[in-house]
């Protein structure tokens, strides 16, 4: 019976509980008279199965093994930890204590971040992403999941070595949990009766008054014709494998819009679009068609995070760009390390996020003058974004800025 019970819930590798003895558990907590609310995590782990492909078997188990050995000891002895897929494991937490597992989970992100530097050196480096969420006693087990897979998808969106601890809202909540199923059936309506709308927000050359752009920020209408900010929309999308959808839709209302605009318009571009799109060649296609009417007209802004990870697709996506007359820009820059990628990708313009610019000043002004020298030789332009007070702005152009973006810069606008 034992070998049996080993069998059907334990991980063969790892003898770790399995899926199956984390759902029973799951399910018996939330039948439980004395249970009211607890946590559920998810910790994804993205490159585990390519160092055992790539290399060998042997150092992926060693690998594997420092993984489980490093969680805190908070997390090991107190709850649950199970290994539900070959690139995921399940802690469900008996305590509802957030802050204490937001420590516990820091503690964790830096362990896990120290094992990439113990990796050979040809080795891409492995992505942890770690998604946290309450469960209720009145929860279904598709409401406690979807919560946590919602998390999960969140973290992946902002990047490697991420924690996102999951904050309801009221207005959201039916969204969030209603499961991937219902949600690609919302997402299939979405597109059907077009109910993507663009928001416009000017980024400004304050020396002359001169709009540089107006960045399409996208917002999803809703059954009550109230439009929603993508933000909610976003991480679903991007696990339902719909992120490229998304900005080929958004380029082709540009696109088949672009005789109206009196500016150039921005677009931000995702790395799912960029480096695996069924829809590029249709973007070069269209392209080619105002190539000559419209130059200049579109700028395609990429998050410099994913530059760095794929740089040679965009190197390829920037320099088609470029053939086409359109600007390249990168977006929420902080590449204080190392610089020389921009003259690689030569980019059209920089978004450099306020605070950034405001931390660095005050830190390591040096930084800067590399940046500000840099941006001259090459003829970049530096925008800085998110400025939303007259404070900021004041202190922007003591140092030295002229191009801006944000609330106290320019409202945002809804395009007909």
């Amino acid at each position: 019976f034992e070998e049996y019970q080993k069998v059907l819930y334990r991980d063969e590798e790892t003898n770790l509980p399995n899926k199956k003895y984390f759902m029973l558990k799951l399910t018996e907590t939330l039948h439980d008279e004395n249970f009211n609310i607890g946590h559920l995590a998810i910790i994804s782990i993205d490159g585990l199965q390519k160092l055992k492909n790539d290399i060998n078997y042997d150092y992926y188990k060693k690998i594997l093994n420092k993984i489980i050995n490093d969680f805190p000891e908070d997390i090991s002895k107190n709850n649950l930890i199970a290994r539900i897929n070959k690139n995921e494991f399940a802690i469900l937490f008996n305590t509802n204590q957030i802050s204490k597992i937001e420590k516990d989970f820091q503690k964790l992100q830096k362990s896990l971040s120290l094992i990439n530097k113990e990796l050979k050196s040809n080795e891409k480096l492995l992505c942890f992403d770690i998604g946290v969420a309450p469960y209720f006693k009145d929860d279904k087990i598709s409401q406690a999941v979807s919560r946590v897979d919602y998390s999960l998808s969140s973290s992946k969106v902002n990047g490697c070595n991420v924690i996102d601890i999951y904050k309801e809202k009221s207005s959201n909540k039916d969204l969030i949990t209603m499961g991937k199923r219902n949600w690609k059936i919302m997402f299939d309506k979405i597109f059907d009766e077009n109910r993507i709308v663009l928001a416009m927000q000017e980024a400004i050359n304050k020396n002359n008054n001169l709009i540089f752009h107006s960045e399409a920020l996208i917002r999803i209408k809703e059954d009550d014709n109230s439009l929603q900010t993508a933000s909610y929309y976003f991480p679903m999308a991007s696990a339902l494998g719909l992120i490229s959808k998304l900005d080929h839709t958004v380029i082709n209302i540009l696109i088949k819009r672009v005789n109206e605009f009196e500016n150039s318009i921005a677009i931000n571009i995702n790395k799912e679009f960029v480096v695996k799109s069924i829809y590029f060649q249709e973007l070069r296609n269209s392209l080619s068609k105002i190539r000559k009417t419209h130059p200049k007209k579109l700028h395609f802004e990429c998050n410099e995070n994913d530059i760095l990870a794929e740089l040679e697709s965009y190197i390829e996506f920037s320099d088609m760009i470029h053939a086409h007359h359109q600007y390249f820009g990168i977006d929420r820059f902080s590449g204080i390390e190392n610089l020389s990628y921009i003259e690689k990708i030569r980019p059209d313009y920089i978004k450099i996020n306020v605070n950034f610019i405001l931390d660095v000043y005050l830190n390591n002004s040096a930084i800067l003058k590399t940046l500000n020298i840099v941006s001259k030789t090459m003829g970049t332009t530096l925008i800085i974004t998110s400025v939303e007070s007259r404070e900021q702005f004041e202190k922007l152009k003591e140092i030295g800025y002229t191009n801006f973006q944000g609330r106290y810069i320019s409202d945002i606008w809804i395009l007909d």
